[in-house]
């Protein structure tokens, strides 16, 4: 009997070890789980998507090969060099000696467009046809000419979806200054009530 009873206590303690050591490996085993789930990192995604006027347009979050259709301007002030635009943005004077290495894509050629092979094409036209054989080439950002209020609100919305947010309020800051500047020395010319017009002859 007492033997029994010394068998049965010694096969008792030895299942509560064998338990104890299972339930210790389970510990670690989670343990170690948990410790390579905290340290797992996901990329960050080569894509993000923005609101624009006509819905949501996934794009590239860092575009290396833009081609533009009436912004290279506005781009080429945010720091951003495209690839490719039209000829007519190339032949604006203003920025001849900014525009070296970007390629002419004459009037919206089309055929030219794809050679250049972009990964984001940026336009102000609306014209659905237009913008529909865009998308077939590359993603396209299309911010139609007037549908902002002004130049202030084009450029923050270019920064906005090219992350050159500092840029653009950079750039904006610039302006008013250039403007405040120009203000004054046309103080003691122009009466509060004179009138007159600017007008472009090409």
């Amino acid at each position: 009997m007492y033997l029994h009873k010394m068998l049965k206590s010694i096969l008792f303690l030895a299942l509560i070890t064998l338990l104890t050591a299972c339930g210790n490996a389970n510990d670690s085993t989670k343990s170690n789980t948990n410790q390579g789930a905290s340290t797992t990192e996901t990329p960050e995604s080569a894509t993000k998507i923005i609101k624009t006027q006509r819905g949501d347009l996934e794009m590239p979050r860092d575009p290396k090969r833009i081609v533009t259709d009436g912004y290279l301007p506005e781009l080429l002030v945010l720091g951003v060099k495209p690839i490719g635009s039209t000829q007519w943005d190339l032949e604006n004077k203003v920025i001849k000696d900014q525009i070296d290495g970007i390629e002419t894509t004459g009037e919206r050629s089309l055929e030219t467009i794809v050679q250049l092979k972009p990964d984001l094409i940026i336009t102000w036209v609306s014209d659905e046809a237009i913008l529909q054989q865009y998308e077939k080439i590359a993603p396209t950002l299309a911010i139609p000419y007037s549908s902002t209020g002004d130049i202030y609100e084009t450029i923050r919305l270019l920064g906005d979806a090219l992350d050159k947010k500092d840029e653009a309020e950079k750039w904006i800051k610039q302006l008013d200054h250039t403007a405040e500047e120009a203000r004054a020395q046309l103080t003691n010319i122009i009466k509060p009530d004179d009138t007159f017009a600017l007008m472009a002859f090409l």
